[in-house]
Order: C-alpha cells, then sequence, then structure tokens
C-alpha cells in the first residue's frame, strides 16, 4: 500500500494569523515538533475506545464537511493504518464526499479525524490519507492512513455523558438549499460544542495540502446566525477564544477561504451540518460585528444539511460547561455594545489575607452575581487577572508545555474554605517567583492593611473533587494523600465533615517540604496518630518520618477508597502502588484545561 507523506511546515495563512494576532515567532517550530507522523499507541486505544468520533473531508467542489461518527468499528495497526465501519444517514454530506471521491493516487482524498471524550475532557486529532472506501452511507467502511497525529488542549469542552441510541433519520434538508430553517437555527442555538471542518491546497507542493478539523466550545449559542439585509444570505459568526496561538483552522480559512461548521442537538440526535464560504476578520471590524471581540470567523453559507435523529447517540447527563468559557457574546445588530453583554460575569473581590507561611498566603474572596450551586468541599474557582495585570508579551517559548505560550492569566484554584452563605471563599496560593500570578497575589499580602480593592472576574465555581458525594455522605474510611500545597483540598474536606456532623476514620499522609508544615495546624479533626508527616522538619503534632514516602507506607492503607492531590510525580507513583494493592476507589484532583 502507498505510503503518502507529510510534512508539518505552517504554510502562509497560518502565519499570516499568527502574525496578526503578535504571536510569537517560532511558534510554527513548536507545532512542527509536537506533531507525529505516525499514530502514538495511546491515541490509537483512544480512538478504538470511542463510541463516537468526528471526521470531516471535502466534495468534489472543495467545500469542507464534518460529520459524528456514532458506534463506530475502529481498529488501529501501526503506524497509522485505521479500519472504520459506520452506518450513516443517506444524506450524510462525509459519506458523500468519500464515496463520491473514490480512491486516487493522483489526487488523493484526504480527511480529518478527531476525537473527544466528553466524560474527561480527553481530545485527540489525526489526519491523512482515504486510501480505501466501500459500501454505501449505511454501511461505510473506511480504510485511512493518518500521517499527522496531535494531542490538544480541552479548555472549552463542555462535558456531557452520552450513551448510543437507535435512532429513525429524517433528512430535512439535503444540501441543495442555503437557508438555514427554524429547525436549524434551534440546533446551532442550543450547541456548547461544534466542529469546525477546513481545508488547504497547496498546488505546488501536495504534500502540504489538508483537510483540518476543531472543536469549538463555548456557551450555548456562542456562535451566531444572521440573515444579512442587503443580499438575503445568511451567515454564521464564530468568536475565536484564546488558544495555543497555532492557528491551524483559522490559517486555512486566510488562504483558502471555506469552511464548514457540524452542530449536534444531543438530546434529539438532529444534526445541521454547514459549508461556505469563509473570512476571518480582525480587531475594530470584528468588533464592529461583535462588539468586544477582536478576531471572528464568518461563514456565508452555501449549503446546508438538516436530518433529524441523524445521530444515533443519546445524552443522559446535563451539561457542565468549562469554566474557561467567555461570556457569551451577542452580535451588534442584537442590540450588543461595547460595554455590555447579554450574560454578565460574576466578581470576586478580595477582603482578607492572612499569610501562613513565608511563601504561602491565604486569600479570601466575596463573590458578587450568581456563580454554581454546586458547592461541595473540594470545589475550585477560576478567576481571571488580564483585567488587573494586562496580558503577558510573549518572551520565550516552552515545547514541553505549548499551551503555555498562550497565557491568557486565567487560574484555577481549590477552595479551602467557604465562608457564609458560601458567598465568601478562600484559596491557598503558594508563591511561584517566576509566575505571572502569585507574586502579584503575594505582593498584596506583604503590604500593610488596609488592603486595596482588587476585584477580578470570577469565572466559575465547579467541583469534581470531593470526599462528600452528591448525596452528602463520606465513605467511612479513607486513605487522604498529599504533597505540598496540595493539601489545600483536605483543608475544605475536613471543614465539610466537621460542618455537617459527618463520621469518618481518615488516615492523611503529607509529603511535606519545609514550611509547608505549618499548613498542617488546621488539621484539628484528625487523631495525631492519624497523621503521618514525611520530610525533613518536624511538624506540631503527627507522626514524624524524616525519609521520602514509600510505597509500604501507602499500601498498607489500600483498603480504603483513596482521595490524592500534590504533584504530578507524586499522585502518578502513588496510585500506581494503590491500583497494584487492588485500592477499591482512587481519586485525584486535576484541572483537566
Amino acid at each position: 500500500m502507498e505510503h503518502y507523506w507529510k510534512t508539518h511546515q505552517q504554510h502562509d495563512g497560518e502565519r499570516f494569523v499568527q502574525q496578526r494576532r503578535h504571536a510569537p515567532s517560532d511558534v510554527s517550530r513548536v507545532l512542527e515538533r509536537i506533531i507525529s507522523d505516525d499514530m502514538p499507541a495511546y491515541h490509537a486505544s483512544f480512538f478504538e475506545g470511542l463510541k463516537y468520533v468526528a471526521i470531516a473531508a471535502v466534495d468534489e467542489n472543495g467545500r469542507p464537511w464534518a460529520t459524528l461518527l456514532a458506534a463506530p468499528t475502529i481498529s488501529v495497526s501501526p503506524p497509522g493504518l485505521l479500519d472504520v465501519r459506520v452506518s450513516l444517514p443517506p444524506h450524510d454530506p462525509f459519506a458523500r464526499c468519500v464515496l463520491a471521491a473514490g480512491v486516487s493516487s493522483q489526487h488523493p482524498q484526504r480527511f480529518a479525524l478527531l476525537g473527544v471524550d466528553f466524560t474527561n475532557r480527553r481530545r485527540n486529532k489525526a489526519a491523512g490519507v482515504v486510501m480505501a472506501v466501500a459500501g454505501d452511507p449505511s454501511d461505510l467502511r473506511l480504510t485511512l492512513q493518518a500521517n499527522e497525529n496531535l494531542g490538544n488542549c480541552p479548555k472549552y469542552i463542555t462535558v456531557r455523558s452520552l450513551e448510543t441510541r437507535q435512532r429513525t433519520p429524517k433528512p430535512i434538508l439535503d444540501g441543495t438549499t442555503a437557508d438555514l430553517s427554524p429547525e436549524c437555527l434551534a440546533v446551532i442555538a442550543q450547541a456548547s460544542t461544534i466542529w469546525l471542518a477546513t481545508c488547504h491546497d497547496d498546488a505546488k507542493h501536495a504534500e502540504r495540502s489538508d483537510v483540518g478539523l476543531n472543536h469549538r466550545g463555548g456557551p450555548p449559542g456562542f456562535v451566531r446566525a444572521y440573515r444579512d439585509d442587503i443580499d438575503g444570505a445568511w451567515y454564521l459568526v464564530l468568536p475565536d477564544y484564546s488558544g495555543n496561538r497555532f492557528y491551524q483552522s483559522l490559517g486555512n480559512v486566510q488562504t483558502d477561504r471555506r469552511a464548514g461548521m457540524l452542530f449536534v442537538d444531543f438530546h434529539t440526535g438532529d444534526v445541521c451540518q454547514v459549508t461556505g464560504d469563509a473570512e476571518n476578520i480582525y480587531d475594530d471590524e470584528a468588533a464592529a460585528i461583535m462588539p468586544r471581540v477582536s478576531l471572528l470567523t464568518r461563514i456565508k453559507v452555501t449549503s446546508v444539511v438538516l436530518i433529524q435523529g441523524g445521530v444515533n447517540l443519546a445524552q443522559t447527563s446535563p451539561d457542565k460547561m468549562s469554566p474557561y468559557n467567555p461570556p457569551l457574546r451577542l452580535l451588534a445588530r442584537e442590540g450588543a455594545t461595547e460595554t455590555a453583554t447579554a450574560i454578565s460575569a460574576a466578581s470576586a473581590t478580595l477582603v482578607a489575607v492572612r499569610r501562613r507561611t513565608r511563601n504561602v498566603a491565604e486569600f479570601t474572596f466575596e463573590l458578587d452575581g450568581l456563580v454554581t450551586d454546586n458547592t461541595r468541599p473540594g470545589a475550585y474557582i477560576v478567576l481571571a487577572f488580564a483585567n488587573i495585570l494586562g496580558l503577558p508579551a510573549y518572551s520565550h517559548m516552552n515545547d514541553g508545555d505549548p499551551q503555555s505560550l498562550n497565557d491568557d492569566l486565567v487560574r484555577t484554584w481549590t477552595i479551602s474554605s467557604f465562608g457564609p452563605g458560601k458567598r465568601v471563599v478562600s484559596i491557598t496560593v503558594k508563591l511561584v517567583p517566576s509566575g505571572a500570578v502569585s507574586p502579584f497575589l503575594h505582593a498584596l499580602a506583604r503590604q500593610t492593611p488596609p488592603l486595596p480593592r482588587v476585584t477580578l472576574p470570577c469565572l466559575g465555581v465547579a467541583c469534581d473533587f470531593s470526599c462528600i458525594d452528591s448525596a452528602g455522605r463520606v465513605p467511612p474510611r479513607m486513605l487522604w494523600v498529599a504533597g505540598g500545597v496540595g493539601l489545600t483540598p483536605f483543608l475544605a474536606f475536613q471543614q465539610g465533615i466537621a460542618a455537617r456532623n459527618l463520621k469518618s476514620d481518615i488516615v492523611l499522609l503529607y509529603a511535606c517540604r519545609d514550611e509547608d508544615a505549618a499548613l498542617l495546624e488546621d488539621f484539628t479533626q484528625i487523631d495525631s496518630e492519624s497523621l503521618i508527616i514525611f520530610g525533613k522538619t518536624a511538624p506540631a503534632r503527627g507522626q514524624h518520618v524524616q525519609r521520602r514516602m514509600q510505597a509500604a507506607d501507602v499500601t498498607a492503607f489500600a483498603d480504603r477508597p483513596a482521595f490524592l492531590c500534590g504533584p504530578a510525580q507524586l499522585t502518578t507513583l502513588v496510585t500506581t502502588w494503590l491500583e497494584d494493592a487492588g485500592c477499591p476507589a482512587v481519586h485525584q484532583e486535576k484541572f483537566t484545561f
């Protein structure tokens, strides 16, 4: 079988958008290094295990279309050959694309594949060439060669649970119209998740041509639709949110001026697929269309497909929005202005500071505006500092963490304690001297009273990690393992257990560095013999072990459900030790954004 190699150099369109957005000059080189020719084994197992995966291709007119494959059978063989079998509705545009194009070595049909696990925000993508196609939409069989493989940032993904459910598809619009019907607009308006399909055709260097597919997420209705008063055409407007600054999708739009969008209503299975002429709009021109937005992509719809019950999936849980979602932005024609939006963010005002150690301080905020009612112990808060600090200029690269190229000064911390009415919250912040935010906060902690008034946008409060379940119960016996400032969620756990008058036999293992031992002063609800501290500094109470934590220390309590928070190296080791010892449940705090 012929192998199609792909160069991973970014093209002129991608570089244009990067320059226009003042991205670092060497960001392209980072992307070229992290894209893999061969599909990593963990990507292969990820795709093979998915209940659904999005895929895109272009039609005979070069227009990108995307669809969602529900309950596909996928098998992957090295270095990245995927055999896919799936059933699609008769009018699905992706099926029409690949069946009409067939297979040609002279003009290979290209694809892009994007897998998102909506239960945990894990996301990987692949792209390459269609090597074989057979069957019909109801039994479509594909052989795909992936030659571009990349993991992605899960920042704006809505968490939801989906199950396979057989539906009876009913085509409403078959692609012969460019009008968005009321049914289409309803699917678009409810969507907090969309897929953006793009393409790049390089006539001189075929190996640089590709199809792109990316996820876009935001508050429901973040993609706005309108009908132009002059030409009567329908337009879709997609605001650009801060990301990794690779600008792969927008770069394709910049050069090829085409894009497609896929919208799904996971409750009904209805699918709206759109393709059209696309353009990127910048700065003042963008703000004139959508106030307070400096970059957007606008698609003039040229064809639309609407299939009721077109996806054999059903949502079985409420949507859990990403706390990183910006407020919903409306169009100027909808009444939005530069000084107001339809949804205003909550705010957090600093009201108190307490120094805990030389490098750790507790900051207390009063919240204003509805944030969330999900405030179990272990909840986290998301605060935005750009309005106080200003967005930083990029001065260096971080190949191991490309997301850091785009620091939007949004930070997430565990809430270490709640005040009255759960409108007063405290966070415990460790100083990171090279950081952008913690030095600012610690400078406030060093000031003499009164505190300066600091009010920050609060993007959300949510809880993924708690020892208290939604019914208000705790396990009768627990193991808590913490390292460094990772002790903070357990402060909240202890407070919540005491406030609810709950009972549990708790053992806390704490990997402590020097002055962090002072944080243990608040653990008054745990017996000294159940408090085991590893490190050089002797704590005021508890058992002191002057060495690193070892497997035997942890596995002695492996019969209890475990809760872990701390540096990744520690939690990875402890998880392995516990799982090997047959621990009934291991829970970790991690912010998957």
